[in-house]
């Protein structure tokens, strides 16, 4: 058997790691989540995992599937998503994580495109109602601003995208 390749998520969005978790099982992977996760100053990529043993597929549990239900927190950086595309924001977290860590690492950065609204949200999905916005009051915006953007008597406009970008960035 294979020894497992250790890869970083670069996300704390608990569904979206139990999502790729999901994706990857089967594979000869140790998925590690930004929450599992140490920083690594040298970058050698040596005791990047907190605690005894870490996941390594979609196993149940808290904290999106960390190993014993133990919800691992750590001080890798938070990234500002400062790109102009999906491919760019995605990219600047991989990178980070990569470099935290001194592990390869995957991100991924989406976003749905509403053509009413001449494809907004966009990159601004997330923060679409402001940047404390929980997805309850980013949806009660997208739907106020479709209400807003039909012509009386027009039928609904309905035509949106997900667009999505996941880089795999290698440690250096």
């Amino acid at each position: 058997m294979r020894p497992l390749q250790e890869l970083v998520i670069a996300t704390r969005n608990g569904g979206k790691l139990l999502e790729i978790r999901t994706f990857l099982a089967g594979l000869p992977l140790r998925v590690i989540g930004m929450d599992e996760a140490e920083a690594d100053p040298a970058g050698s990529g040596a005791g990047a995992v907190k605690g005894a043993r870490a996941n390594a597929g979609a196993r149940g549990g808290t904290s999106a599937g960390a190993p014993d239900g133990i919800l691992r927190r750590c001080r890798l950086p938070e990234v500002e998503e400062t790109g102009a595309t999906y491919a760019e924001n995605a990219l600047l977290k991989a990178r980070s994580a990569a470099r935290a860590t001194g592990l390869p690492a995957l991100a991924d950065d989406s976003g749905l495109e509403v053509d009413a609204l001449g494809g907004a949200p966009g990159i601004h999905s997330a923060r679409f109602a402001g940047p404390e916005a929980t997805d309850a009051d980013n949806n009660r915006l997208l739907l106020a601003r479709l209400a807003a953007s039909q012509r009386p008597g027009a039928a609904p406009a309905s035509s949106a995208r997900r667009r999505s970008s996941v880089p795999t960035v290698a440690s250096s």
